[in-house]
């Protein structure tokens, strides 16, 4: 800093413009290596995990559900299997076991619901990727403005300093050519 104020010749500190053009320098340089590397990658391992963890669930449940009615089959083949020997059919309670085990079928989840359910999830990941990426650029985009705002007023400060040093110069050099 004190190099800076050798540098335009000043009597007295400015009003503190280099110290904030400096910390602004500081701060879009933190902000360029956040962009950089990309910190917002622990957000997006975290859903990735969730969405996983969520398919680990549905893909479980439906698993245990389609081998329960396996098993509900398997024994009904073995209830009709001693049929028509000597005992007598009720067609009635066949029909209404076969219709309640096509109502449990159809009930277990379609692949079509659970990519539909994926998908509504990744576009609202996406969709909160877009707006954190609008914010981030926004942020960017402000802090670019108040970046080139203090170098306008340092350059202001810089040249009044200057025509300043160049006035008291020529005065100096008027005085020195008037004791000559």
């Amino acid at each position: 800093m004190n190099l800076l104020y050798a540098t335009f010749a000043m009597k007295t500190k400015p009003d503190d413009t280099i110290n904030r053009i400096a910390a602004l320098e500081r701060h879009q340089d933190e902000v360029s290596k956040k962009l950089d590397h990309k910190a917002d990658k622990a957000d997006t391992d975290n859903l990735a995990k969730r969405l996983h963890e969520l398919e680990t669930k549905v893909n479980s449940n439906h698993e245990s559900r389609i081998s329960a009615l396996e098993l509900e089959i398997k024994g009904l083949k073995e209830s009709m299997a001693g049929m028509g020997q000597g005992e007598a059919i009720d067609g009635a309670a066949i029909m209404l076991r076969i219709n309640m085990l096509n109502v449990e079928i159809n009930k277990k989840i379609d692949i079509t619901v659970v990519n539909q359910q994926m998908s509504n999830l990744s576009v609202n990941y996406k969709e909160t990727l877009a707006a954190m990426s609008k914010q981030i650029e926004s942020n960017f985009a402000r802090h670019n403005a108040d970046f080139e705002q203090l170098r306008a007023e340092f350059e202001h400060h810089k040249n009044k300093d200057f025509a300043a040093l160049e006035h008291r110069v020529a005065a100096l050099e008027k005085k020195m050519a008037n004791l000559a």
